[in-house]
């Protein structure tokens, strides 16, 4: 909801006003004074805008970026594949046939791959929550939300492959993938971190 008031803009230049998380509600007044707020302690997130409208925030949740809800409705639709690999498990386990509970190694690395696969995706929801947030360049921020779910990938296939015969006494190649993904989960969430540090600048 907006409200708005006439504002004579000659009586100064505080002209923008947006809280961290980005939502804001627009309020034109006569003079500086009737903000809440003095403009030296506004933690440097005060800037000209030519509008001449002054954008007092009072919180509540942001918009999401285009970019970003795309990301986050593909792995919703995702997710569930996750549920899927439990009940997978859950097979294997119930079944005599199936050698699984015979292969010990098998049994940690098919549960650690679906224990990454659904840890890493609700993250790589909780990280677009944030990309949003920072002042990084629209590149970093596609890195952002491209490496974390495709360490969801990587992690869990690693895990999954190495093993997928019942006979395996060892993990095979598919293994290194494990280390492909703990770059990208790793250079996702620094650069992520690094540019929450950094704040947000309004445009």
């Amino acid at each position: 909801m907006k409200h708005r008031k006439q504002w004579n803009k000659s009586e100064g230049d505080l002209a923008f006003y947006r809280d961290f998380h980005g939502t804001a509600v627009e309020l034109t007044v006569y003079s500086i004074g009737e903000l809440s707020f003095p403009k030296k302690t506004c933690n440097g997130m005060l800037e000209v805008c030519p509008t001449g409208e002054i954008i007092l925030s009072f919180g509540g949740s942001s918009a999401m970026s285009k970019e970003s809800r795309r990301v986050a409705g593909l792995l919703l639709i995702i997710l569930p594949t996750v549920l899927y690999g439990g009940v997978s498990l859950l097979r294997l386990l119930t079944d005599p046939g199936s050698g699984y509970a015979e292969n010990p190694l098998r049994q940690d690395l098919f549960r650690a791959g679906h224990a990454h696969a659904g840890v890493l995706l609700v993250l790589s929801l909780i990280t677009l929550r944030y990309v949003d947030e920072t002042s990084l360049s629209d590149g970093w921020k596609q890195f952002v939300r491209s490496s974390i779910p495709t360490s969801a990938i990587f992690l869990p296939a690693a895990f999954f492959f190495s093993v997928l015969s019942p006979d395996a006494a060892k993990p095979n190649a598919f293994i290194y993938l494990a280390y492909v993904g703990a770059v990208l989960l790793g250079a996702g969430l620094v650069t992520l971190g690094i540019g929450l540090l950094k704040g947000k600048k309004d445009a």
